[in-house]
């Protein structure tokens, strides 16, 4: 008895004074992007959780009671020494085993009583169930003052509490990640006991940070967080590091909770503002109202925290002093004010935050692809990564789905970049359409800013969003029909598909003729008039849908002229209906991801680019097809100053076509043959290898790479190099150069030594001669083993110190390709082993 009596004084002395020291924050690689990531952050910066010896947190992982109540009595800031010894009532926890101590405390305070009245078993799994009841038990809550039998009566509690989002309840073992999501959530609340009239009462305790001497008792106080004296505005350098998610308050005004060590945010006290959005206008007593007569009585600037407000606009901040609350009540800028009010009234701002989507994107299956890349992007759009080179998804907000995986096929993207950072700052996904009869429109003639459509019975208003594919021409051309309509996450339409056979091609175009014109096929062909294209399957020739063009004014007004990248729309009888120019452009350089340096598009391996070689201000030599020729828009890639003459690109922010001038053949698809030739139903196939990789080529001849030969000599070695220079639209090789018709500026026979062998030495090979070949950053070496008759991708490394004359290196052929001209180094080197 005396030894019962003893602990528990001691256990009030404990909870008298407890103040626990933080660890130091650790990161987990595998909560990113998981609900409980916050939860497991914060509890970790508290000192309350700690993570695997291999850096990981396992959020799926079970734990024992043993394990669970050491995570509460943590949480509850009771020091425990793991290697003393401590008795319990329980004959299955040993009194010098780790767990001793966290039991003991835990019965002693009424978490648990074990699963027996001897027994506590310590290397159960602990249930959801009795996980939330532990918790209540810390809270004070107990059978006696709750209704209901057990679990339900803790369940119940803690709904109550609204401490289960995120956790499930039931008898299966809990993981670890909704273990942390439940003691997160009850940080804040309030701890108690049951006093003697047989109700719970809240509990103070001793506060060193406040002259008042007092604080409510909660573990997030216990653990020794401190409430900040001082109000702040939430910009981002505040929110920079928190523990806490503060994005939902940024730009708000707030009291924080701080850890004692690190002085990073883990909580939020105390809200002084409220968000409100509208547009700013004219108000009385020389302020500015919001919403109605709500009052700005302070117009002149934002009220003073930290160093002044904040102006928001897609995520990045400017000084208040750069913003004129004037001007935006004259301009009339819809966003979200942070607001206090005063006997009704607005009466002070903080920040203004507005967001301005800067594309609109219906998404296909590329984009899709897109997302789903290790970097991931969307139209040309580019995401923040981590240290790691993964996605960050805390430098974006994603609204209408949780996370991006849930996006979809035909889904509406409004997409928001960053100006300071120039990336993706925000995400906004629109999942729904509707096909129904487009029956009438309303507004338009009213003259108003904003267009109201019906379709189905349903009023929408249209997007104004760049990237928007709503044609007023469209809806006009098909009154009474059938439309989809894809709407936005504003709830307004972004895109339309009536859903007819119409195909858009990206095309140059050489010549018109008008009916009567043209030569004798020409006339004969039902009187049209037509056009002559370049495409991307060579040169084609078309004709106008009837009534389209009739004088050779009405080509002259679309603004079309000989030479020029156009866009061509076809319905289903091939005929054209709708020509007008792509967008002009200019010399400017390309990414080596393809985006273009001075747009917001992007190029694609889908992309169609003509190249033209003639003189820009012949005509005939403009009309002529041999000027022409399609060439990879993956050879643009990294490339400077490339003259675009004029590019197309769709909704998505993706380049469909381009027209650029003078370019030579770019040399980077240089292919060396692994395999033989074969037939594939109508085509012909081979293995190759490119940039360092096992690749598949569709060839439209098999005569455009020699038959396979075993290179057992120098001559049948050179027949394997092969450099793509022409494929169609559909990716099948059509032409190609061989060893000998390569530029002799790009290519190198490199002469060994036969006792010294290949020597390279910061990354340069050098030949028998002391002769040096620079080798470029990223190089490929490709080695094939005659003996083994095999190809195979080798390192540096691998041929440092090879020998002619060794066993097995009988003989060494090493052949050098330079992929760019301008560069001195070689970027492909092939070795042939006898």
């Amino acid at each position: 008895m005396k030894k019962i009596l003893s602990f528990v004084l001691v256990l009030a002395m404990v909870l008298g004074s407890v103040s626990m020291a933080f660890a130091k924050t650790e990161t987990f690689s595998d909560v990113k992007g998981l609900a409980c990531e916050e939860a497991v952050n914060v509890l970790a910066g508290l000192g309350v959780v700690q993570g695997y010896p291999d850096g990981e947190f396992k959020p799926a992982r079970n734990i024992t009671r043993a394990e669970a109540v050491k995570l509460i009595v943590g949480a509850l800031a009771i020091p425990v020494d793991e290697k003393g010894s401590y008795e319990t009532p329980f004959t299955d926890v040993p009194a010098n085993e780790w767990y001793a101590g966290y039991v003991r405390y835990a019965n002693a305070l009424g978490i648990t009583k074990g699963t027996s009245a001897t027994e506590f078993s310590p290397n159960a799994m602990v249930t959801s169930d009795q996980m939330i009841a532990f918790t209540m038990r810390a809270l004070g809550y107990n059978e006696a003052v709750l209704q209901g039998e057990y679990p339900a009566c803790f369940i119940n509690k803690a709904v109550g509490l609204k401490v289960l989002d995120g956790v499930s309840t039931g008898s299966q073992a809990a993981p670890r990640g909704e273990i942390a999501q439940l003691i997160y959530n009850t940080l804040l609340k309030q701890i108690g006991t049951v006093g003697a009239d047989g109700l719970w009462h809240g509990a103070m305790i001793a506060d060193p940070y406040n002259y008042t001497g007092e604080k409510v008792d909660t573990m997030l106080n216990r653990l020794g967080a401190y409430e900040g004296e001082d109000y702040v505005l939430i910009t981002k350098e505040v929110m920079e590091g928190a523990l806490v998610d503060l994005d939902p308050y940024y730009g708000a005004v707030a009291k924080l909770y701080y850890t004692q060590d690190d002085d990073e945010v883990v909580a939020i006290s105390e809200v002084k503002t409220t968000f409100v959005e509208g547009k700013l206008d004219k108000g009385k007593l020389d302020g500015y109202k919001i919403l109605g007569d709500e009052t700005v009585l302070e117009p002149e600037r934002f009220e003073d925290y930290n160093d002044g407000g904040i102006y928001i606009t897609n995520g990045a901040e400017a000084d208040a002093d750069e913003f004129d609350l004037a001007k935006l009540a004259e301009d009339k800028i819809e966003g979200k004010f942070a607001v206090t009010f005063k006997n009704g009234k607005i009466n002070a701002a903080y920040s203004f935050q507005v967001w301005t989507a800067d594309k609109a994107v219906l998404v296909d299956e590329d984009d899709l692809k897109d997302l789903a890349e290790d970097e991931p992007t969307i139209a040309g759009f580019e995401f923040a990564l981590d240290d790691d080179d993964e996605l960050d998804t805390s430098k974006f907000g994603l609204y209408g789905v949780k996370s991006l995986d849930e996006i979809e096929e035909d889904d509406v993207l409004y997409i928001y970049e960053n100006p300071e950072t120039g990336k993706i700052s925000r995400i906004e996904v629109g999942k729904e359409s509707v096909k129904a009869e487009f029956t009438k429109i309303r507004g338009r003639e009213k003259d108003t800013d904003e267009d109201r459509y019906v379709v189905g019975g349903t009023t929408y208003e249209a997007s104004d969003v760049d990237g928007c594919e709503w044609s007023e021409d469209l809806v006009d051309d098909n009154l009474g029909e059938e439309l989809t309509v894809y709407l936005g996450y504003d709830g307004k339409i972004a895109f339309t598909d009536k859903g007819d056979d119409t195909t858009t091609d990206y095309v140059v175009f050489l010549k018109y003729w008008l009916p009567g014109q043209g030569n004798a096929d020409n006339r004969t062909a039902a009187g049209k008039a037509g056009l002559s294209v370049f495409g991307k399957d060579g040169r084609e020739e078309l004709y106008f849908k009837k009534k389209l063009f009739t004088t050779e004014d009405d080509v002259k007004a679309e603004g079309v002229k000989v030479g020029m990248l156009v866009k061509l729309t076809k319905n289903s009888k091939g005929e054209v209906t709708e020509i007008k120019p792509a967008d002009k452009s200019s010399t400017q350089d390309v990414t080596k991801k393809g985006r273009l340096a001075d747009d917001l598009v992007a190029l694609q391996a889908s992309s169609v680019v003509y190249n033209y070689n003639g003189d820009p201000e012949d005509i005939e030599e403009l009309e002529d097809d041999e000027n022409y020729s399609v060439i990879s828009a993956t050879k643009l890639f990294g490339k400077d100053d490339v003259e675009f003459k004029q590019v197309a690109a769709n909704s998505k922010a993706i380049v469909k076509g381009a027209l650029i001038s003078g370019a030579t053949e770019a040399a980077d698809d240089y292919v060396v043959l692994t395999a033989k030739i074969f037939t594939v139903k109508d085509a012909y196939e081979g293995t190759v290898f490119m940039n360092g990789e096992k690749k598949t080529l569709t060839l439209d001849d098999d005569s455009i790479f020699e038959k396979y030969a075993k290179p057992t000599d120098e001559a049948k070695f050179e027949a394997l190099i092969y450099q793509i220079t022409k494929t169609d639209a559909d990716g099948v090789v059509t032409e190609a150069l061989g060893w000998a018709d390569f530029d002799d500026d790009v290519k190198a026979t490199i002469a060994l030594s036969t006792s010294e062998g290949l020597r390279i030495e910061n990354d340069v090979l050098f030949d028998a001669n002391e002769a040096p070949y620079e080798i470029e950053d990223g190089a490929v070496f490709y080695l094939f083993d005659v003996s083994e008759n095999k190809w195979s991708v080798v390192s540096q490394s691998t041929l440092k110190g090879m020998k002619s004359g060794e066993k097995g290196n009988q003989g060494i052929t090493v052949k050098a390709i330079k992929t760019d001209e301008d560069n001195d180094g070689y970027s492909i080197f092939l070795i042939l082993r006898n």
